[in-house]
């Protein structure tokens, strides 16, 4: 038997008398047994039947109520009434006579030393257990912290990573255009010098050519014969001929003529 359920079973009509409690009962459960009552109710609680007095009021369920522990204390028989309340309309479906039986006056017992030793090594290891609890949810809330920092690092080295490959991409992109750019410029200067070097041959070519012409005037010169005038620092007017050049000079209307003798 619960002992800490006190039933009430209605058997016919609307009053039961329950066993007896003590004055030094508590927490006890009060469950209404009757066919009447729903699933919640109200109960008023006194320590007298009579129109005396007040009453206290607790909210019942199908689990029963508890008896308040100031009307167990008194001494005094406790009555119960349980109350339906509808709308528009409340009843007492019906009364529960609870004695209180008195008992002698328990003086409490002094532990022996061998008991109190007993009780203080009892409650050492509850605070040496209560202490390593407290200790291991300590432990295992640092551990949880460790764990989402952990993560938390775990995602940033992840997002560090991802960042290197791109990065790492993009410069392998760049070095492929950089080797592309670098291949279009080596071509480019080679066409240069394959330019600059057609360009060096041309000159070349027209030095040579320039030469030559210069060659065969010099020797049409000599063979046909040639002559020049100059002033000099004097002032004198200078005539120098080859040796294969015959003049004739002549003065006529203030005018020097030459002419050549065939």
């Amino acid at each position: 038997m619960d002992i800490k359920t006190l039933r009430a079973v209605f058997t016919g009509g609307s009053y039961c008398k329950t066993r007896p409690l003590t004055r030094q009962d508590y927490g006890i459960t009060l469950q209404f047994v009757h066919p009447d009552l729903p699933e919640t109710y109200q109960v008023h609680f006194s320590n007298s039947r009579e129109n005396t007095g007040t009453a206290k009021t607790q909210i019942a369920t199908a689990d029963g109520v508890v008896i308040p522990d100031e009307y167990l204390i008194t001494g005094k028989t406790v009555y119960a009434w349980a109350f339906v309340q509808l709308e528009g309309t409340g009843r007492t479906r019906c009364m529960v006579e609870i004695p209180v039986a008195e008992k002698p006056t328990v003086i409490p017992e002094e532990p022996t030393p061998q008991q109190r030793s007993a009780i203080d090594e009892a409650i050492e290891a509850l605070n040496t257990g209560v202490s390593r609890s407290e200790n291991a949810a300590g432990r295992a809330e640092q551990s949880a912290e460790n764990a989402a920092e952990s993560e938390k690092n775990a995602a940033e080295s992840a997002r560090l990573s991802k960042l290197s490959e791109d990065n790492a991409k993009d410069s392998e992109d760049n070095a492929a255009g950089s080797a592309e750019a670098a291949g279009i410029s080596a071509l480019n200067a080679a066409e240069s010098e394959r330019k600059s070097k057609g360009y060096a041959d041309a000159a070349e070519t027209s030095k040579n050519s320039a030469e030559t012409a210069a060659e065969h005037a010099e020797q049409a010169a000599s063979t046909a014969g040639y002559m020049f005038f100059y002033i000099d620092a004097r002032g004198h007017l200078i005539y120098q001929r080859t040796s294969n050049t015959q003049v004739d000079f002549y003065l006529e209307n203030g005018h020097l003529y030459v002419e050549a003798i065939t």
